[in-house]
């Protein structure tokens, strides 16, 4: 791997909290928060042809295509910064799509950070989740309006019961393997994510910590 600017990955089920940690950990560790929901989400919001086929297979929970979601990150990697990556590798392949955009960019990956949730805590919170137009997620207590904003708030159609127990599914087939590879390559991280979400975030930054520190001590 290059010996350019330092970037983590961030692995957990859907569920797990991956986009409030990114968030915290990008602000902390002066990296760029990539979230591939995000671009998966401005891509349909455009109502192009691409965005009508990712909005049916978001709504199905299965993942979008690999070649679709390389493309979108691709973008982002080649500016050759260091970049906190949400969502992406979420497949073997994206996994070796990821290495070569990160050899191309002069890029290298220390660390692979995953958040460790139970399916039954996943399925709970997701039921319970309610999305803001204008803020995005909103905490787990909120149903009605954003405490933020006052905005109304809804409920996604990907956290339906039966589609978050297909969005499992579909992580445990093709994305936990993900682990044992990382794991294989000495770059894997895991860190606990139940609890407040100070208390995660206080781990998820010290295994970040970690990560970079191990990978300046092998030049990458």
């Amino acid at each position: 791997m290059a010996d350019g600017p330092r970037s983590l990955v961030l692995l957990g089920p859907p569920g797990a909290g991956k986009g409030t940690q990114a968030a915290l950990l990008a602000g902390s560790a002066d990296l760029e928060h990539v979230s591939t929901g995000d671009l998966l989400r401005a891509a349909i919001a455009s109502r192009s042809d691409l965005g009508k086929s990712i909005q049916a297979t978001v709504d199905a929970g299965r993942l979008v295509a690999d070649e679709v979601v390389a493309q979108l990150v691709k973008e982002r990697v080649a500016l050759g910064r260091g970049l906190l990556l949400d969502g992406f590798p979420r497949t073997l392949k994206q996994a070796d799509m990821l290495d070569a955009l990160m050899l191309e960019a002069g890029l290298s990956l220390p660390g692979v950070l995953e958040l460790e949730v139970s399916s039954s805590d996943v399925v709970k919170r997701l039921e319970a989740r309610r999305t803001c137009a204008a803020c995005g997620p909103r905490p787990g207590g909120e149903t009605e309006r954003c405490g933020q904003c006052g905005g109304a708030l809804t409920k996604r159609a990907d956290d339906a019961e039966a589609v978050v127990l297909e969005r499992l599914r579909v992580y445990q087939e093709k994305t936990a393997p993900l682990s044992q590879r990382y794991a294989g390559q000495g770059r894997l991280f895991r860190v606990p994510g139940s609890g407040t979400v100070e208390a995660v975030a206080g781990r998820v930054l010290e295994a970040a910590r970690k990560a970079h520190e191990q990978g300046m001590e092998r030049g990458g």
